[in-house]
């Protein structure tokens, strides 16, 4: 019994060490900032436009390695805004010391980190690591060399996103139809490795993105990205993420069109049909009439929205957790006939606001919205649908480019012959796909 209830008491204890519990972080922005006694992990949230100075509380104040699960204080630019112009410099409180003494660590290199650790009442021990951050967003190919004296190698790579579809020939007065559907969006892998098993250098296909689908077109499939093997994903690629799908182009009547399916891990996304782009091993499932893409949580990117029945308005794209999400579709035109809205674009890891979909107002109408990843090396937005039209003088929206692997946003709809609308002269174009990209951060 002794024996059973010390190892339920190692147990605990073990459960309990800092090891076992979370470390909270603090994201500052692009301003100076006194830490806090209580900060465990302090990140950047934005890129520096100026240099900063980030002062450290006291190091016998500090909860680092006492009441706060961490055993150090770490300073880290998560985001890789700090730049040799852009410092970023640590120094101690007043009186205090870093390694013995009053000088500052100024950090000059993206995703630098620092690692403190308190010794005393007065001072920290440092320890500055520099990370090697390497970004190919240029679709085409390219080289990663290893930099000197790395021992691991994290890569994350990304499909090019699927084009979101066209809005169609456009409808008669009274009669509805559907705005074009997004685009699937890239899948995305990420693997660390040993430095010692990638060598000196590794091939690399970067997937191109799916261009603008023509108003009339759907949209087509997103290029391969591919880390290792030789040019355009020859030989035996190391990672091979798939691109995403191609949304379809708008219909009339309430059958609506479909999204395209995310890129999968083994087969590129499929093209959007009246049913919805299928799944493509794990790619999520291009939404049919009226329904948003499907969201991934794990699996290859979110499909795009499906296209709009009865003349609705655009729907959103799927998100995805790990890989590139969808485009949302544009807006359709009702039988009244009234114009629509386009479809947000779908949500990364990269991308925590939703890009907008186009707005109509009474004097013009806006394409879908396109949003840029948080930071180089990071997923990306889907476009958001572009906004319908009714009004010859108001040109109907385009859908939103994708961005790092997301699908493009679907074109809005217009009335193309009169009656109760005036002639419109063209209905919208569909989002280009973004890029795929590969980021190697290597240390």
């Amino acid at each position: 019994m002794n024996r059973i209830l010390a190892s339920l008491l190692g147990l605990v204890l073990l459960w309990s060490s800092p090891s076992f519990a979370v470390t909270s972080s603090t994201p500052i922005g692009d301003a100076a900032y006194t830490m806090l006694s209580t900060d465990q992990r302090v990140i950047t949230s934005v890129a520096l436009t100026a240099a900063r100075i980030w002062t450290l509380p006291s190091a016998g104040a500090s909860c680092v390695g006492q009441t706060c699960p961490a055993i150090s204080l770490d300073v880290i630019d998560v985001i890789g805004g700090v730049t040799s112009t852009n410092t970023l410099t640590i120094t101690p409180a007043s009186g205090e010391t870093i390694n013995g003494a009053t000088t500052s660590i100024v950090l000059t290199g993206a995703f630098s980190r620092v690692s403190l650790t308190p010794t005393n009442g007065s001072n920290w021990a440092a320890t500055i690591s520099a990370s090697d951050v390497q970004v190919f967003q240029t679709a085409g190919a390219a080289t990663w060399t290893a930099r000197k004296g790395i021992a691991w190698a994290r890569v994350l790579a990304c499909g090019a996103g699927g084009g979101g579809g066209g809005a169609g020939v456009g409808p008669a007065s009274g009669t509805a139809w559907g705005g074009g559907a997004g685009g699937g969006g890239g899948a995305c892998i990420e693997q660390v490795f040993r430095a010692s098993d990638l060598g000196a250098s590794q091939v690399l296909t970067i997937g191109a993105a799916a261009a603008a689908a023509a108003n009339t077109a759907s949209g087509t499939v997103g290029g391969n990205t591919c880390f290792g093997g030789t040019a355009a994903c020859g030989g035996t690629p190391i990672i091979q993420a798939f691109g995403g799908g191609g949304g379809g182009v708008g219909l009339t009547g309430a059958g609506g069109t479909g999204g395209g399916s995310g890129g999968g891990f083994a087969a590129v996304g499929n093209v959007g049909t009246s049913t919805g782009g299928a799944a493509v091993f794990a790619g999520g499932a291009g939404g049919s009439a009226l329904t948003g893409g499907t969201s991934q949580s794990i699996g290859g990117g979110a499909g795009g929205a499906g296209g709009t029945a009865a003349g609705a308005a655009g729907v959103a794209g799927g998100d995805s957790t790990f890989s590139a999400p969808g485009g949302g579709s544009g807006g359709g035109i009702t039988t009244a006939p009234a114009t629509t809205a386009g479809g947000a674009g779908g949500r990364s890891t990269g991308c925590n606001t939703a890009p907008a979909g186009g707005a109509v107002t009474s004097s013009a109408t806006t394409p879908g919205v396109s949003t840029a990843a948080f930071a180089a090396n990071q997923i990306g937005c889907g476009g958001g649908g572009g906004a319908s039209s009714t009004l010859s003088t108001i040109t109907p929206g385009a859908g939103g480019a994708g961005t790092h692997g997301g699908g493009g946003g679907g074109g809005g709809v217009a009335c193309i012959s009169g009656g109760a609308c005036t002639a419109v002269a063209t209905t919208g174009t569909g989002g280009k796909g973004g890029d795929g990209f590969i980021a190697v951060t290597s240390w």
